[in-house]
């Protein structure tokens, strides 16, 4: 604890604690507003880099299928739902002697677990893959997520030709 010096009493190099506690502040303040507006320069930017990113065939086929489905940031606990979006990530987990399937869907607004059970592979849900489910949302492990959802795969068209499998 630093010691207070009676008024008019402080040396000439002596700054009163009260003085210097402002300062800290004031800088600790300073410090934060840089990092949130240079956090608000960095979300700006991905935004507007999202935003000219060409759509790829398989991207507009899923933006056309998404035409009546919900954001995933806006999904709640214990409501059917439709969304739309990108496989994020595959795993496969054991529980109670069966393996499940869970993937991570995600969109620009967020992601949720979709839990396929007893199930430790479906053809063509993979990383990258577009896919449109529907189901009732629930909790898994703590996290949104929807069991055994009704799911399409969207996929490009190839040229003429039967539809092609997703692309990364």
């Amino acid at each position: 604890m630093a010691r207070l010096e009676p008024p008019g009493q402080e040396g000439p190099d002596r700054v009163p604690d009260r003085v210097e506690e402002d300062r800290t502040a004031r800088k600790a303040t300073e410090r934060a507003e840089r990092a949130e507006r240079k956090e608000e320069r960095r979300e700006e930017r991905d935004r507007k880099e999202r935003e000219r990113e060409p759509l790829s065939g398989a991207d507009l086929a899923l933006a056309r299928r998404a035409a009546d489905t919900r954001p995933i940031g806006e999904v709640e606990w214990r409501q059917r739902v439709r969304v739309a979006g990108r496989v994020k990530s595959v795993t496969v987990q054991p529980r109670a002697g069966t393996s499940n399937l869970e993937a991570t869907l995600a969109d620009r607004t967020g992601g949720i677990l979709l839990v396929f059970q007893g199930r430790p592979r479906i053809p063509g849900i993979e990383p990258g893959a577009r896919l449109v489910a529907e189901g009732m949302v629930g909790a898994w492990g703590r996290r949104l997520a929807i069991l055994n959802p009704d799911y399409e795969l969207v996929a490009e068209r190839d040229g003429d030709g039967p539809l092609a499998p997703p692309t990364g």
